[in-house]
C-alpha cells in the first residue's frame, strides 16, 4: 500500500489502451458500460446510474469478493468529448455521506489508433478519519480500474 496523498496532493496514473479515443471515452458515459469495468479487480458493480452531462452525476455500488458493498458518487464538472473529462468523486459511508472527495481529471490522446489515457487524481476534501486508509489504496486501485477498462474496451470492439 502506498502512502495516502494528503489534501491537495495528486496521484497520476497513465495507460495506453489499444483502441480509438472515441471508444475509450465512450466507456465513461453510460451506466451499462461503467458497470462492466469500474472498480478494482475482483469487485463487481451491481448498481449504477449515470447522468452524463456537465452538472450531472453518477452513483454506483461495488461489491467486494467478501460481499461488502462500497458506494461512490461523482459530479461532472467538465466534459470535452472525446478529449477530457473532469469530475469530483466521493467514497460514501453507510449513511451515504462522503468520506473524502477527489477531483479526477482525465485526458484522452489518440496516437496511431491507440489512446493514451492520463488521470490526475487530486484530493480536495477529507471528511472522515478513515479517508487516509482508502486514499492509501487509491493509486493501485486506479491502475486496476484502468486494466479493467482496457479489457472492457477491447472486448467491446
Amino acid at each position: 500500500m502506498s502512502a495516502a496523498p494528503a489534501l491537495n496532493e495528486s496521484v497520476v496514473v497513465a495507460r495506453r489502451i489499444e483502441a480509438p479515443r472515441a471508444a475509450v471515452f465512450a466507456a465513461w458515459t453510460t451506466a451499462e458500460s461503467m458497470s462492466a469495468w469500474y472498480g478494482p479487480e475482483c469487485f463487481a458493480v451491481h448498481s449504477c446510474s449515470v447522468d452524463f452531462r456537465v452538472g450531472g452525476s453518477f452513483r454506483l455500488a461495488m461489491r467486494s469478493p467478501e460481499g461488502q458493498d462500497y458506494w461512490a458518487q461523482g459530479d461532472y464538472e467538465v466534459i470535452d468529448a472525446p478529449e477530457r473529462l473532469v469530475y469530483i468523486s466521493s467514497a460514501l459511508d453507510g449513511e451515504m455521506k462522503p468520506l473524502f472527495e477527489v477531483q479526477f481529471d482525465l485526458t484522452f490522446t489518440e496516437t496511431d489508433g491507440a489512446t493514451d489515457l492520463r488521470l490526475t487524481a487530486t484530493v480536495v476534501a477529507m471528511h472522515h478519519e478513515s479517508a487516509p486508509l482508502y486514499l492509501g489504496q487509491m493509486e493501485e486501485g486506479l491502475r486496476q480500474v484502468f486494466r479493467n477498462l482496457a479489457e472492457h474496451v477491447d472486448a467491446s470492439r
